[in-house]
């Protein structure tokens, strides 16, 4: 503050330079506190989030593994789950699991409904294989194998991709084109890893085409 003649001088300067850009910098630091605390804020809200689903989840996984007539409490935990807890990966959950005890009962519709909600809602990439996969089969269960083709055509597989391979040799197989089942079979087999490797079953399907083709 050197070149101000006295004290007074300096302390208007000061005064002026504060009303100048005083409200700028109080508005930044301001800023800067509500994005940390409201960061922290967001991420204590989705431990929250995520622990009250969790519970909700385990009671869902209780009433099904009772079976005492309790489909109304598990339908109400599951439109609870995806309309209050979406952001969570239970949502996901509750929805695979009410697709594998529709297939149980033999309701295909609710269990295709669900394994859709899936593909529509998760941002998962292995959530929604796992959903596209499943739904596939239960096309091709029906006998709409062109729609179950359709449905892995529309993906790129990655670390899912002896599983899309294997299960288009089935769809290809249900269509008469042993040649191009065989192909699909030899693809699954060459695309296996630790993780998801089916090999017997796979290997014991190009067996079956060599047999059949003899």
């Amino acid at each position: 503050m050197e070149g101000y003649r006295t004290d007074e001088e300096q302390v208007e300067q000061l005064k002026k330079w504060w009303n100048e850009n005083g409200k700028s910098i109080v508005g930044g630091i301001a800023l800067g506190l509500i994005a940390i605390f409201g960061w922290r804020g967001w991420q204590d809200h989705l431990v929250v989030q995520g622990e009250k689903a969790s519970d909700l989840y385990e009671q869902m996984t209780v009433d099904i593994r009772e079976e005492k007539g309790k489909d109304t409490e598990i339908e109400a935990i599951a439109d609870q789950l995806n309309q209050d807890y979406k952001s969570t990966p239970y949502s996901t959950f509750s929805s695979l699991l009410q697709a594998r005890e529709a297939v149980e009962k033999d309701d295909i519709h609710s269990a295709k409904l669900h394994l859709q909600r899936v593909l529509d809602n998760t941002n998962n990439d292995e959530f929604r294989h796992i959903a596209r996969l499943r739904l596939s089969r239960l096309l091709l269960t029906e006998g709409d194998k062109d729609a179950a083709l359709s449905l892995l055509e529309k993906a790129e597989p990655g670390k899912f991709a002896s599983s899309y391979y294997e299960l288009r040799g089935d769809i290809l197989l249900q269509q008469g084109d042993a040649k191009a089942a065989e192909d699909a079979y030899t693809q699954a087999l060459a695309t296996q890893n630790s993780i998801r490797g089916n090999q017997p079953v796979v290997q014991m399907k190009l067996d079956d085409l060599g047999t059949n083709q003899l």
